[in-house]
């Protein structure tokens, strides 16, 4: 399952496709060297807010105990 685990707000950009790449480019590395880490980041060109998500695996339960009564 994926998951939003971070959003940035704020970015700097123009409206063409090296900026965004430039920005996208520059957020990773931003939050790499916090100590993030993400699969994937896509930006909302409209509100300038990168939505970054990793894939989360649900947690496994253990098998039901059979009991011997």
């Amino acid at each position: 399952m994926r998951k939003i685990i971070l959003k940035v707000n704020d970015l700097e950009f123009e409206h063409n496709p090296a900026s965004v790449d430039a920005a996208i480019h520059n957020t990773a590395e931003l939050l790499m060297t916090k100590g993030y880490t993400f699969e994937g980041m896509f930006v909302d060109i409209k509100e300038k807010v990168a939505h970054v998500w990793a894939t989360v695996h649900p947690k496994r339960t253990p098998p039901p105990r059979q009991s011997t009564a």
